[in-house]
C-alpha cells in the first residue's frame, strides 16, 4: 500500500483534487485518475474523506502531508520570505497541536495555520527535490 503522504504528493503533482459527495470520494479531473491511483484512494478512503470534509481542498492536502508524512527536518530553515524557523522542534510541536485542533482552532480560523502548512509542504518538497 502506498503511504498516505506519498499518495497526497502524487495527487498534487498530477494535479488531481479531491471532493467528498455523500460520503464518497471524488477525484477531479477523472481522466487523470489511473487504476493504481484508484486502488490507493480506496486504501486510504476513510482518512481522506475525514481530511477533505474537515479541511477542504487543498488544505486537506497540506494537513495530511504534515500529519502523515516523513519526520520533518530539525535544522533551522526559511519558512517563507522573511520568516525563519530557528527552533524546528518547538515549531513542529505547536504546528501539530494546531493541526490536530482542526479548522475550528484559533490559528486555522484566521488562515495562519493553513499558510504555515502550505509553506511547510513547499519547504518539504524543495528539500526532497534537492536531496
Amino acid at each position: 500500500m502506498k503511504p498516505l503522504a506519498t499518495l497526497l504528493h502524487t495527487l498534487y503533482a498530477t494535479p488531481i483534487r479531491l471532493e467528498v459527495r455523500g460520503g464518497s470520494l471524488v477525484a477531479k479531473p477523472s481522466e487523470r485518475v489511473t487504476p493504481e491511483l484508484v486502488e490507493a484512494l480506496r486504501c486510504h478512503k476513510e482518512t481522506l474523506v475525514a481530511l477533505v470534509e474537515a479541511w477542504g481542498w487543498p488544505a486537506a492536502l497540506h494537513a495530511g502531508c504534515f500529519l502523515f508524512g516523513p519526520e520533518p527536518r530539525l535544522e533551522p530553515f526559511e519558512l517563507s520570505p522573511g520568516r525563519r524557523v530557528t527552533d524546528p522542534a518547538t515549531f513542529y510541536a505547536r504546528l501539530t497541536l494546531d493541526t490536530l485542533a482542526g479548522p475550528g482552532g484559533p490559528r486555522a480560523r484566521t488562515g495562519a495555520l493553513q499558510e504555515d502548512l502550505e509553506a511547510v509542504f513547499r519547504a518539504m518538497g524543495e528539500a526532497a527535490s534537492s536531496a
